[in-house]
């Protein structure tokens, strides 16, 4: 129990901190470096000795398909830019859940994870990166050290590699795409391998970066470093090898920095989901225990966290957007503005018309007061229809004349108004001009308020309207202007 109890505590903890991460990710996420762009503002060169020192270029020529990279337990690498080891172990995996019940299974991990029955493993095998001293494109070399691509990596078979000699290889046999390292028969506990994949040398390579006078060197375009950075994998750097001619590369430059922004955001939603998930979680042990609250608040914490984690993620990448790219901003607040003023002027005209319709019903032009006085008298007589005003709608009465200010005598002398109309009938037809009428001198005044709109919408409840009923009549109304 008491590590159910810390496991909560965790959550409550842990929670925030990964909802943060996650927010910080998905804001760097959208200014990160633009090596696409950067790529495309470099000076196409022919010839090195048309290069200055210092000058952004890109260079396009033949590569060398025999580059061969060394290190770690295979003799060589054939025709590959770069080579990664993946070294994964197969122990025990734990999990516990809220109620501290606890499930173990066997998988291959990167690491061996630290608990009770891993105690006596230890890895052997480790992960890995390899490249070659230096990369050669035609006559240009170039700084192997930091240089980013972009084109995929590809599976290389361990059938298709030779072991060293050594002892760091004795005992490594090869078992489908992988090197094993077994400890017995079959698949047990304690059991290592490792896989390899690269990115294959193109026939034709583009550099992106800059000259040095000899060679092609790290050009660190934006200051990058931070652990957030890190994170997203935002080195600020161009200094790529992109397969192709200049203008193929640039399009698989573009289609790859797309591609890592979404899959940092789609990552940032999880992790903030994620982290709303241990939050809630972790609260929701604590109603555990509680009749129908306990029951409702396990099954809605899922949906509740997602939601919430859609609504997080979807304002930081909006907002981090816009700060990001200026001139978007600008643009959308342009758009933004001109929609509201032509529907502000829509608006204003629709009015103008629907006033001086009011005004020729009523033979003169009214100003606001006596639209609110004409209001207050069609809703008694719509209130008189069916013979009586009940305790509702004196109620709703009283609350207009409070919300205009009118004194005792005002609203008597306007009740006598509505008493000297003439006779109200209870005929559909003649409620329903009246009701178009209260439409008529609430949308003249220019604005349609809460409390206008909910007395038609009371009222054309009275006489059996349905809401679409109430629209299409509203739509009428406007039409008549």
């Amino acid at each position: 129990m008491a590590g159910s109890r810390d496991k909560k505590v965790d959550g409550v903890l842990l929670g925030p901190i990964v909802i943060c991460i996650a927010i910080a990710a998905m804001w760097k996420n959208e200014g990160r470096f633009d090596y696409h762009l950067a790529a495309k503002a470099t000076d196409p060169i022919a010839e090195l000795a048309a290069a200055e020192e210092g000058q952004l270029v890109s260079y396009t020529e033949a590569m060398d398909r025999e580059l061969p990279i060394t290190g770690g337990y295979v003799e060589s690498f054939m025709g590959y830019l770069i080579v990664k080891r993946s070294a994964e172990i197969y122990c025990w995996d734990r999990k516990e859940n809220d109620e501290g019940h606890v499930t173990w299974r066997k998988k291959w991990m990167g690491s061996v994870q630290s608990n009770s029955r891993n105690r006596r493993l230890s890895q052997r095998l480790s992960s890995e990166e390899f490249r070659p001293p230096a990369y050669q494109i035609g006559k240009l070399a170039i700084q192997a050290s930091a240089v980013e691509f972009v084109d995929d990596y590809t599976t290389i078979a361990a059938s298709l590699l030779r072991l060293k000699s050594g002892e760091k290889s004795k005992n490594l046999a090869v078992r489908e795409r992988y090197f094993y390292l077994s400890k017995g028969a079959g698949q047990l506990i304690g059991d290592e391998r490792i896989s390899f994949s690269g990115v294959p040398v193109p026939p034709t390579g583009t550099y992106f970066g800059q000259y040095d006078g000899t060679r092609g060197v790290p050009h660190q375009a934006v200051a990058r470093g931070g652990f957030i950075d890190g994170l997203i994998s935002d080195s600020g750097v161009l200094h790529h090898i992109v397969g192709g001619e200049r203008d193929v590369a640039l399009v698989a430059m573009k289609t790859h920095i797309t591609l890592l922004k979404w899959k940092f955001r789609i990552s940032g939603f999880v992790g903030t989901s994620f982290g709303f998930l241990m939050l809630f979680s972790s609260l929701v042990g604590f109603l555990y225990h509680l009749p129908v609250i306990g029951y409702v608040a396990q099954k809605s914490v899922f949906i509740l966290s997602v939601s919430l984690g859609l609504i997080v993620s979807s304002i930081t990448i909006g907002v981090s957007y816009m700060v990001n790219h200026p001139v978007v901003l600008l643009l959308s607040l342009f758009a933004f503005v001109a929609a509201f003023l032509l529907l502000r002027n829509k608006s204003f005209a629709s009015q103008q018309r629907m006033k001086e319709l009011v005004d020729c019903h009523v033979g003169h032009s009214v100003n606001a007061e006596e639209l609110s006085e004409l209001q207050f008298v069609q809703l008694l007589r719509l209130a008189k229809v069916d013979k009586n005003i009940d305790i509702e709608e004196r109620k709703y009465l009283k609350k207009w004349a409070k919300r205009h200010r009118w004194s005792k005598e005002k609203v008597t002398e306007l009740v006598k108004r509505a008493n000297h109309s003439e006779q109200v009938s209870s005929a559909s037809g003649h409620s329903g001009e009246q009701l178009r009428s209260l439409i008529r001198l609430a949308l003249a005044d220019g604005e349609l308020h809460r409390y206008e709109f909910n007395a038609i919408n009371d009222a054309a409840r009275q006489f059996g309207y349905s809401s679409s009923d109430l629209a299409k009549t509203i739509r009428e109304v406007r039409a008549e202007a």
